[in-house]
């Protein structure tokens, strides 16, 4: 765990990264969707596993398998409601057509028996969801090591809410059991078998079943669906290039959301989203809109859902989350202080494994709350520089720290963000702003939108931003803010990529005279460390686009130091962007 702290903390990590090219096992998982892909006479799509190896050899695990049932029978057995609700599920898997009873014969080396046991959802209390266990191990070895991963086919997450803050109307909807949709080939069925024995116990012997769908827990299913909904959209790429790209860049694994410059196009375009995920045999449910009109349309007019979380995966793991509330149109931040201990709500000292844990599950992906949550990694790096073990308490002059930062993470429930950013219809300019800093702690990056209406009027809104902390070996304070220029470089250029409309012009911002120097000079004029940063640098980005600015309005300085008291600066940019270019700051290279 240690060295895993210490590769959080290095200096190289971004988190703002290109894709990998396709390797070899990418390239096999593939073919193997590619030739094992058909669409069922019903509508459904029915593919193979990623097997790593086509002549797979399987141990026996069907005791292993029975031991893990009886230890699941033991637990829902203490509850029963939770009992009675596994039981249901279990038997819709049956009616629904995900499971079916397995045959007598068994595939030669390729049968597997599944574990499975309840997942509770702390989010969606009284729900249950069934997960097979493919990670579980008979001789070394489980189903998933068996599976290849498949392709990175997973759209980025900043990118995708990126995309739903563009535009006045939005709209969010989730496919239904996704997973189950999808049919796996008979011949690759007895790798997905489970024992299931209902209300018997004792030394009654279960009966057989095996799924014909997708399951959770499969290394291979994720790749595996979001294949098939992109391959069912594929038909309509040239024909109906929107409703394409919306099913391709505006859908995080089952969860759509996306936004429209007017009610009419959300209309259409949300419409046939819907059907062409029907002729998948997916179902879109659960729609949410901030247009009553848009709702009417899709027949959606039952209540909805007020508010709308966008964690996706495991929520319920999550301290800090995001919402869109849609009747007021409105990013919150979520809070899910059950997930701190009781004892550290008050105000007792905790341990360096609670900090951790509840640090690493601070989600934040627009890096909407970086002046709070770059406070806490900056506590947590200090208790590791002090080699507090993973027990002990911390050091009583870091509890007072902690406590203030609880104090300020609580606070964030108050805030309230426009989901949309600007109002880009009636934008006649549109300039992209990044300012970037350091501190002997930590160093940042934070990226506006400026628009321009025909009327003159100025609109300036927080897009993204991203901290990190100073690395444990000491670097100076142009160094880490050097690092910071890279990384608002390249934040830059992905948040271009992931909108529709690009900016007419780009500033970047910075208070380091000497960074600007250096960049002045050029790459050739320096050793390794300052020449390959500002080759970086200036892949993305020109000289005559940089700006100095003073400190007291580099609004990157937020997310460095201490938290401000009042966070308006921080959504909305510094004062002086409200204004004239010729009233911004002046000073230039000149120096």
């Amino acid at each position: 765990m240690d060295e895993q702290l210490r590769r959080y903390f290095a200096i190289e990590s971004l988190a703002i990264t290109p894709k990998r090219p396709s390797n070899d096992p990418e390239q096999r998982a593939v073919n193997i969707l590619k030739e094992s892909t058909t669409q069922l006479e019903d509508g459904h799509y029915q593919t193979g596993l990623l097997w790593k190896e086509q002549q797979t050899k399987m141990p026996n695990n069907y005791e292993n398998a029975m031991k893990r049932l009886i230890t699941t029978e033991k637990k829902i057995d203490r509850d029963v409601e939770l009992r009675n609700k596994y039981k249901e599920q279990m038997k819709a898997l049956v009616n629904k057509g995900y499971a079916e009873r397995a045959p007598l014969h068994r595939t030669e080396n390729r049968t597997w028996y599944l574990p499975h046991f309840p997942v509770i959802n702390a989010m969606k209390p009284g729900k249950i969801r069934v997960v097979h266990d493919a990670a579980a191990k008979t001789k070394g070895v489980s189903l998933n090591d068996h599976l290849l991963t498949g392709p990175d086919l997973l759209q980025s997450l900043p990118g995708v809410i990126m995309r739903f803050r563009q535009h006045p109307v939005a709209v969010s909807a989730d496919i239904s059991e996704m997973f189950m949709q999808i049919k796996i080939k008979p011949e690759d069925r007895d790798a997905l078998r489970y024992l299931w024995r209902g209300d018997k116990r004792g030394n009654e012997k279960p009966t057989e079943y095996r799924m014909t769908s997708l399951i959770f827990g499969a290394t291979s299913s994720p790749a595996t669906s979001i294949y098939i909904k992109n391959f069912n959209a594929e038909k309509y790429r040239e024909t109906e290039p929107e409703v394409y790209r919306a099913v391709i860049k505006n859908h995080y694994v089952d969860d759509y959301i996306q936004s429209f410059e007017t009610e009419q196009k959300a209309i259409d375009i949300a419409q046939r989203v819907r059907d062409v995920h029907r002729e998948a045999r997916f179902e879109l449910k659960q729609w949410t809109s901030n247009s009553k009109r848009l709702l009417t349309a899709l027949n959606e007019t039952s209540e909805q859902k007020k508010s709308i979380d966008l964690h996706t995966e495991n929520s319920s793991e999550r301290v800090l989350g995001l919402n869109w509330n849609s009747d007021r149109d409105e990013l919150t931040f979520n809070l899910n202080l059950a997930r701190l201990p009781h004892d550290i709500m008050n105000s007792e000292r905790p341990t360096k494994r609670q900090v951790l844990k509840i640090v690493m599950s601070l989600f934040d992906p627009l890096g909407l709350a970086s002046p709070v949550t770059t406070k806490a990694k900056q506590l947590l790096q200090e208790i590791w520089r002090r080699g507090t073990g993973w027990d002990d308490e911390i050091d009583q002059d870091l509890a007072t720290q902690w406590n203030d930062w609880k104090s300020q993470l609580i606070n964030l429930k108050n805030e309230k963000i426009p989901r949309c950013y600007l109002r880009y219809t009636d934008a006649t300019t549109l300039q992209l702003h990044t300012f970037v800093d350091a501190s002997e702690t930590a160093y940042a990056a934070a990226l506006y939108w400026r628009a321009t209406d025909s009327r003159g009027h100025v609109s300036t809104s927080l897009i993204i931003a991203k901290s990190r902390v100073a690395p444990l070996k000491i670097t100076s304070i142009p160094r880490l803010e050097l690092q910071a220029a890279v990384m608002g470089t390249k934040m830059a250029t992905t948040v271009i990529e992931e909108h529709d409309r690009k900016p007419n012009t780009k500033f970047y911002w910075t208070d380091s005279k000497t960074v600007l120097t250096w960049l002045k000079n050029g790459a050739r004029s320096y050793k390794p460390f300052v020449a390959h940063r500002i080759a970086a640098i200036e892949e993305n980005s020109t000289l005559n686009e940089w700006r100095w600015v003073p400190t007291k309005q580099n609004v990157a300085d937020d997310a460095t130091r201490n938290v401000p008291r009042n966070l308006d600066r921080w959504y909305n940019g510094p004062e002086f962007l409200q204004h004239e270019s010729n009233d911004w700051p002046t000073e230039n290279l000149s120096f």
